[in-house]
């Protein structure tokens, strides 16, 4: 049976590989076709190191003379014996224009300045009555500004019609959808598949994960699979966070997939970053990211998370000059802005539910005066760079704190907290060992060695992964 695919296509280049694996020891020879005319014939046999250790690759350098004069071009690449085309073909291209125009689906917050992202909200009242993650902003601000582009265009993925159709393959040049987790059965996409199968452009989900409590197998909806096989069909690799959603990807039948964790540790484009950890004894300011609102989609057992968040920030209060980042939880945001007609309710809402445990509980005075909250990105950046840790339930709190240098440790309580720590060589503490020792006796500098030694080739794999899929970027090559 003949197999292969397309992994890159770039302004200047195409490449993949393909194979006969009925007939491993013999070569196979596919066609380059643009806008349907036959312009050459290659032998798959470049050395790679996928697709079985075999050596058939193949790589094709569009002659100028071929694209000179136009703007896009339809290239497909097909099996030279019986004429099937090879995954992830045909597809449209941009050429001759070094600025790309490209799509995001599901963004969040508001684009300013080209690449800087603000939240929706614009008033302290707005950010309280209207939920919202600052992680999604951090991941959304954090990939722009690794991607190198001239126009962002947003569609909305649940009302969309074929004009909007049209004018994606008329005018872009790929579409990427925006890290978060996806990959549950929570999703609702709609009709998202059918759009996917009427593009002709590339759609690339970058950074996307899955999310379940623990490791496991995870069935999703026939719309949902048929969404991530669209996807899968629209790009040379799907980027996904860490190694459980990959098995996750892979038991769905899903088979493109990269791990390039999160673009978020990369938001300052530097593949020489280090942290420097001090230790315990000279640390002063700590920022310990809470995450109160859970469900079981998130931990096992809530009120053990729950009880141990409120040991930590009690112990980290006790040591240290503390700083509490909330991340979107409503209660924490009326404290942090001081809502005098809310805060009444609120308080009073937080001492039935036994967060708060009496009126003496250190973390009355922690909520009254150490919470901070961004209402955008750089904010964030600015709060943590004079922190000497970062510790805590936040993903998006520990990996913003490690692309400024700050050491972050996180807390293992799901599976998208262990494969981003797992991914990136970030220090990770279980809730048994928090439950059975003091803070710091689990703490050493050491705890960092990895993820400096490591990060160089994190920040090589991310780049990759945009090169592959034709992605244009700000990554340095090193």
């Amino acid at each position: 049976m003949l197999i292969g695919q397309v992994e890159t296509y770039t302004s200047d280049m195409i490449a993949g590989w393909a194979f006969d694996d009925t007939k491993p020891n013999e070569p196979v020879f596919v066609d380059v076709k643009i806008n349907g005319e036959p312009v050459a014939r290659l032998r798959a046999s470049l050395p790679r190191l996928q697709a079985q250790g075999r050596a058939n690759g193949f790589v094709f350098m569009l002659p100028p003379a071929l694209t000179a004069g136009k703007r896009r071009v339809t290239v497909a690449v097909e099996f030279a014996e019986g004429g099937a085309t090879l995954g992830n073909s045909p597809r449209q291209m941009t050429v001759n224009r070094p600025s790309r125009r490209v799509v995001c689906f599901s963004p969040a917050g508001r684009v300013v300045h080209h690449d800087d992202v603000l939240a929706y909200q614009r008033n302290p009242k707005d950010h309280i009555e209207r939920y919202s993650n600052s992680g999604d902003w951090m991941v959304y601000d954090s990939s722009l500004k690794l991607l190198s582009f001239g126009e962002l265009h947003i569609t909305n993925i649940f009302e969309w019609d074929d004009k909007e159709v049209d004018l994606l393959n008329a005018e872009y040049d790929y579409c990427f959808l925006r890290g978060s987790n996806f990959i549950h059965d929570g999703v609702d996409w709609r009709d998202l598949a059918s759009l996917l199968k009427k593009l002709k452009i590339p759609a690339i989900p970058f950074s996307v994960g899955a999310q379940a409590p623990e490791r496991k197998k995870i069935e999703l909806s026939p719309n949902s699979l048929e969404v991530w096989k669209a996807f899968a069909d629209h790009c040379a690799t799907i980027g996904v966070r860490g190694t459980y959603t990959a098995e996750v990807m892979n038991d769905l039948g899903i088979k493109n997939v990269e791990i390039i964790g999160c673009p978020s540790l990369l938001r300052h484009n530097n593949p020489f970053l280090r942290v420097n950890p001090k230790p315990w004894s000279e640390i002063k300011r700590v920022a310990f990211n809470l995450r109160r609102e859970v469900s079981p989609a998130y931990a096992n057992n809530v009120g053990r998370y729950l009880d141990i968040q409120k040991r930590m920030m009690r112990e980290l209060d006790r040591q240290f000059d503390l700083t509490v980042t909330c991340h979107g939880e409503t209660a924490e945001k009326v404290f942090y802005f001081k809502d005098k007609e809310l805060l009444p309710k609120h308080r009073a809402e937080l001492f039935k539910s036994g967060w708060f445990e009496s009126e003496s509980d250190p973390l009355v005075k922690i909520y009254e005066e150490r919470l901070f909250y961004n209402v955008d990105v750089p904010e964030y950046d600015r709060m943590i760079a004079d922190k000497d840790l970062a510790i805590g339930f936040r993903v998006h709190g520990n990996l913003p704190a490690m692309a400024n240098g700050v050491p972050a440790i996180c807390v293992d309580y799901d599976t998208r907290s262990r494969e981003l720590a797992d991914s990136y060589d970030i220090p990770t503490l279980t809730m048994d060992e928090i439950e059975a020792k003091p803070l710091d006796e689990l703490y050493s500098p050491e705890l960092f060695d990895r993820f400096n030694r490591n990060l160089i080739h994190n920040y090589r794999r991310m780049r990759d992964f945009l090169d592959r899929n034709g992605m244009s970027h700000n990554m340095l090559p090193v």
